[in-house]
């Protein structure tokens, strides 16, 4: 049995598609990952759960202008068709909407089952994509025809399910949530993150994992820091914006506001690491936070990775009043709930957690209790199940 995974990234950070491939090994699928080659990365990677390709598009020198764009992808898809139809997979798992056809057309080519795994909600008009409206309305439609094609539609919480069932008139889709395997070293050296830094071992840590970009809360939190108890620092680590033709990116304008507030030696902008170093270096911060904005209704509905990534690394959570999260938050009782884009709401949590010993221990026992349940171990049986329901029909 053979299966390809569908990607339309350089597959450096994404755990989630990472997990999908070691799932699929234990499953017994002979596994290969397609993603888009970028810089001097290999063209191509072999190790025992899965074989990786990255797709050199000969297009990718030219303008990025939307027609070219166009151009990119169909370049794209049919490079990935042409090397998909020489191993002729059983399985193919699509992620996001701008793999679905490249999915879809494997799927009739090489009467394959097709997985369609939404992370996140690709038809809300609201979401910061650099498209113009009529491609947003395209890709709205597309994924309302094809979506109902897959074998299976799977996505990341609830609220998004209930929301693409509707919208796409589909069955409501499987959940699988993003959670990292269960990480039982917790002995290790807690001052890997201090280190990365060059900070001393006993300055506090105010911890945001994932995408700098826009509607992530950062400004909210930059805002905080002037409030937050000194000589607590905050640390943004993960994959940086990429800047377009302007060069200006978002990191530029946060560099910024920390400069104009006062801030910058109190503010760490540290590049993304793999997944499998992400927990050594999570479990030496104080504290976790997920300050994200309703700017759109995949933002409003999300439940990030990051999120599990502090359940796993034992961290007590400040995260915003966005539905998902917050009743996360509450359920397990590890952390505080504030009111998103409240800068003085963010700094009173985080002040009350810094400055409570009592409850800094106990939203920290919380979280090493709600890992146990909150780890890949207990969530990776759902897609087992998809995928073995999909081989048997």
């Amino acid at each position: 049995m053979t299966a390809v995974i569908l990607v339309l990234n350089n597959f450096t950070h994404d755990s989630r598609v990472l997990r999908q491939a070691e799932t699929l090994a234990k499953c017994g699928y002979q596994v290969y990952i397609f993603a888009i080659h970028a810089g001097e990365l290999p063209l191509s990677y072999c190790c025992a759960d899965y074989r990786l390709y990255r797709f050199k598009l000969t297009t990718k020198r030219l303008p990025r202008t939307k027609p070219i764009q166009v151009v990119k992808y169909i370049e794209c898809l049919l490079r990935m068709l042409w090397t998909a139809l020489r191993l002729n997979p059983n399985l193919v798992h699509a992620n996001d909407v701008d793999c679905l056809p490249i999915g879809l057309a494997l799927k009739y080519l090489c009467r394959a089952q097709l997985i369609y795994d939404a992370h996140e909600l690709w038809f809300d008009a609201a979401y910061d994509r650099p498209y113009p409206r009529w491609v947003s309305w395209l890709i709205e439609r597309v994924e309302k025809a094809m979506a109902k094609k897959a074998d299976r539609v799977v996505t990341v919480c609830d609220s998004i399910a209930e929301h693409m069932s509707v919208t796409l008139n589909i069955r409501v889709p499987h959940v699988i949530r993003n959670i990292p395997a269960c990480n039982s070293n917790q002995d290790t050296d807690k001052s890997e993150l201090h280190r990365l830094i060059s900070l001393n071992s006993d300055v506090p840590v105010i911890l945001n994992l994932g995408m700098i970009s826009p509607g992530r809360g950062l400004e909210t939190l930059l805002t905080a820091m002037r409030s937050v108890r000194s000589p607590a620092v905050a640390v943004l680590l993960g994959t940086l914006e990429n800047g377009g033709n302007s060069g200006f990116t978002f990191l530029d304008a946060l560099k910024a506001q920390a400069n104009a507030l006062g801030i910058r030696h109190r503010v760490r902008f540290v590049p993304a690491v793999p997944p499998h170093d992400l927990h050594r270096y999570a479990r030496g911060a104080t504290i976790g936070v997920a300050p994200i904005e309703a700017t759109c209704l995949s933002y409003r509905y999300c439940l990030p990775n990051k999120l599990f990534e502090y359940i796993q690394a034992g961290l007590p959570v400040v995260t915003s009043d966005l539905p998902e999260m917050a009743r996360l938050v509450t359920q397990y009782q590890i952390g505080e709930v504030f009111r998103a884009g409240d800068a003085d709401g963010l700094a009173c949590s985080l002040n009350s957690i810094l400055e409570s010993p009592r409850k800094l221990r106990f939203y920290r026992q919380q979280a090493v209790q709600a890992a146990h349940d909150l780890s890949w171990d207990r969530e990776q049986p759902k897609l087992i199940a998809i995928y073995d329901e999909l081989r048997a029909s």
